[in-house]
């Protein structure tokens, strides 16, 4: 994974797009570890990181941010919500 994630798309690791996902369509961190199979701490860290990288404060522009690079669509792959 590059150190550049907000200009270096093609590189984004399926695992952040799925944390992307799940956090596009609402889902809080404790549903998005069970989700991913992680602990919610590291839920935590990996939104921090790339809340970091992005340079974005919050969940909201975290999503922004990733539908703006095409990371992410709004349409929804996770079913329920």
């Amino acid at each position: 994974m590059g150190s550049d994630l907000a200009t270096q798309g093609p590189r984004w690791r399926r695992e952040e797009i799925a944390l992307l996902e799940l956090v596009s369509v609402g889902y809080g961190n404790k549903e998005i570890a069970y989700r991913l199979g992680v602990s919610v701490s590291a839920v935590k860290k990996r939104l921090s990181r790339l809340m970091r990288v992005l340079g974005v404060r919050s969940r909201a522009g975290l999503v922004r941010a990733a539908l703006a690079r095409g990371v992410i669509s709004m349409t929804n792959k996770h079913g329920d919500m």
